[in-house]
């Protein structure tokens, strides 16, 4: 009796426990790219991918790409970065992996 409850708990935990709230993104949602590098969700909200086919920024609808063969609107050095931080005054430092540090504001 004991066993028989321990694991209907242990099933209805896991079915619990199974629900999700994440939503699975990928190009044929407007990513760049699959590969993903970074993720960071800045002070707006807005979500950034790092991918290894540039960066792109996610307001929840639809992605902007910035990458070198974007128009000048959205400059940025490299197709490969690698890491990225929002400074105090909401500006941003993208570290790529062939062109050195990029500055976004």
């Amino acid at each position: 009796m004991r066993i028989c409850l321990v694991s209907i708990l242990i099933i209805i935990s896991l079915s619990i426990s199974a629900q999700s709230d994440f939503e699975r993104l990928d190009s044929h949602d407007g990513l760049s790219q699959n590969d993903i590098n970074f993720i960071l969700q800045d002070s707006k909200g807005f979500m950034w991918f790092g991918t290894v086919d540039g960066l792109n920024r996610y307001d929840g609808l639809t992605f902007v790409h910035y990458k070198i063969t974007t128009p000048m609107e959205y400059p940025i050095g490299s197709n490969l970065p690698f890491c990225m931080v929002e400074d105090k005054k909401g500006n941003f430092w993208i570290g790529t992996s062939d062109n050195g540090i990029w500055f976004l504001d």
